[in-house]
């Protein structure tokens, strides 16, 4: 009796290593996987960061090429009108000066 008395305290002993060791892998386990969840966040984190910077850039880029491309089409409409108004300002004013004396 004494003999089933002790292996049942040695399997009780047993069950209990088992189970603290278990606990312990899988504080182990738990530790490992926040790590590597912390570490994949950082990492997406910066090929985000990344992405919009790239994008940033890209949109200032193209934001500056259509200004200039704005402004040059302007530049070339002032020129055109002031090539009209040159070669036709005395025409101009006296179809104004007719309008306004009613002639």
């Amino acid at each position: 009796m004494q003999g089933l008395i002790e292996k049942i305290a040695e399997i009780d002993e047993e069950t209990l290593r088992i189970a603290e060791s278990a606990e312990a892998e899988k504080k182990k386990i738990e530790k490992e996987m926040k790590q590597k969840t912390a570490d994949y966040d950082r990492e997406l984190e910066r090929e985000t960061e990344a992405k919009i910077e790239e994008t940033r850039k890209e949109l200032s880029q193209k934001a500056e090429e259509e200004l200039k491309a704005l402004e040059s089409a302007v530049e070339n409409e002032i020129k055109r009108v002031e090539e009209l108004y040159n070669a036709r300002h005395a025409e101009m004013a006296k179809e104004i000066f007719l309008r306004i004396t009613g002639d």
